[in-house]
């Protein structure tokens, strides 16, 4: 109960900017593994408490399997704090990371498949959320890999 306590008040930003109502969501751990389990909403958490840089953002499409992977690059070994909020009917996924230093060249996100905006807001404390803005309706997945630590989300058109 803690838990959820805890994510939903770092969620409450997001409760003011998109009218959402957290309560009913399903709250997921960030696996540490792929498993081709797409999501249509729902609150993603996981990571470390520990102090990090977000290096860079990088992506990729792969055409037969009509999937395009976004990954986040973090200076050290595992993935700091993360809490995040997807919506489909929103076409946006947000981001919050706690204990992060953010480098001044990652709101330059190139041509993407699926991903029309990434807008990156840094707060005081070493606090930062991150919006990815979708041009479809899609479904993503999310997960995490470590050494370096990086926090994955492919992201696939929804049918």
């Amino acid at each position: 109960m803690r838990v959820v306590l805890t994510i939903i008040s770092l969620l409450i930003p997001l409760l003011n900017l998109s009218a959402q109502n957290l309560l009913g969501q399903r709250i997921r751990k960030i696996n540490s593994t792929k498993t081709n389990n797409y999501h249509q909403e729902g609150i993603f958490h996981g990571g470390i408490k520990v102090s990090s840089s977000l290096s860079k953002v990088r992506h990729s499409y792969d055409k037969k399997e009509k999937i395009e992977r976004i990954v986040f690059d973090f200076e050290t070994q595992e993935i700091p704090s993360i809490y995040s909020y997807f919506n489909s009917k929103n076409l946006k996924l947000s981001i919050d990371i706690s204990k992060l230093k953010v480098s001044n060249n990652l709101n330059s996100f190139g041509t993407s498949e699926f991903v029309a905006s990434m807008n990156v807001f840094p707060f005081e404390n070493d606090v930062a959320s991150l919006e990815l803005i979708f041009k479809k309706n899609v479904e993503v997945e999310v997960f995490a890999l470590s050494k370096p630590g990086r926090l994955v989300i492919d992201v696939k058109e929804k049918l």
